[in-house]
């Protein structure tokens, strides 16, 4: 009797710890979507009625930034542009602003602006209703796209499937005591599904960023991205 109340205050106790674990992963895997490609793709569709117009580029720096052994990118500038005779200044780059290294998004853009800047053939995006909003480049970053969509699908389902096995209900000793005759317990039943679970969403997420990063990564000789084909390995092991 003493020894089932104790298994039943575990299990209340590790239910909620699920739960909450599974809710900070779903809510990890919606905020990164939501600031990756989520405000990316909102101001996409809001640009698409705004006008080039030519624009004077004042200023133009690619800039890094190196925490945690990893090195981030952005582009920064300055430049003016003339709406109805009214000369405008801003600073707005690319739809997504911050730094991040997915893919060779800001070099290209750096080069591209650049040689734009040389030959004084440099446009912005510009609202003609609200001519102080404008932006230099409004290309739609597939790879971001991917990379956020991978966040959001992988650590959400893993957040939901925590979620779920926190409300599962708890079997009874006999149940367990029937299981285990079939030849494998209930929480060991459980626990090989998790592993397989857990191990199936690092394999999809290692997938996908090598996918996503490995050619640009080459391409540049940053030959030691190849390290993301042990971090799917690795997960694929799990599996087994």
């Amino acid at each position: 009797m003493y020894g089932s109340v104790v298994r039943r205050k575990r299990r209340i106790i590790t239910s909620k710890l699920f739960f909450v674990f599974g809710f900070v992963f779903a809510s990890i895997g919606l905020l990164t979507g939501y600031l990756t490609f989520g405000t990316m793709t909102q101001r996409y569709y809001e640009t698409q009625s705004w006008q080039q117009v030519p624009a004077e580029l004042h200023s133009l720096n690619l800039e890094s930034s190196y925490s945690d052994d990893s090195t981030t990118y952005t582009v920064t500038a300055k430049y003016s542009y003339v709406v109805d005779g009214v000369e405008y200044i801003n600073t707005r780059v690319a739809l997504r602003d911050g730094y991040d290294n997915v893919g060779s998004y800001w070099y290209d853009l750096h080069d591209d602006l650049r040689s734009k800047q040389a030959q004084g053939k440099a446009f912005a995006w510009v609202d003609l209703e609200h001519p102080e909003n404008a932006v230099l480049d409004r290309s739609f970053r597939w790879s971001l796209a991917i990379f956020g969509t991978l966040f959001v699908v992988v650590f959400g389902m893993f957040g939901l499937a925590m979620i779920w096995a926190s409300m599962l209900p708890d079997k009874s000793n006999s149940e367990i005591i029937s299981d285990a005759k079939d030849g494998i317990a209930s929480h060991e039943a459980s626990g090989h599904k998790f592993i397989f679970f857990f191990g199936l969403m690092f394999f999809v997420m290692g997938s996908g960023i090598a996918a996503a990063a490995l050619p640009d990564a080459l391409r540049n000789g940053e030959y030691g991205a190849l390290l993301c084909l042990l971090y799917t390995s690795d997960a694929a092991d799990d599996m087994q």
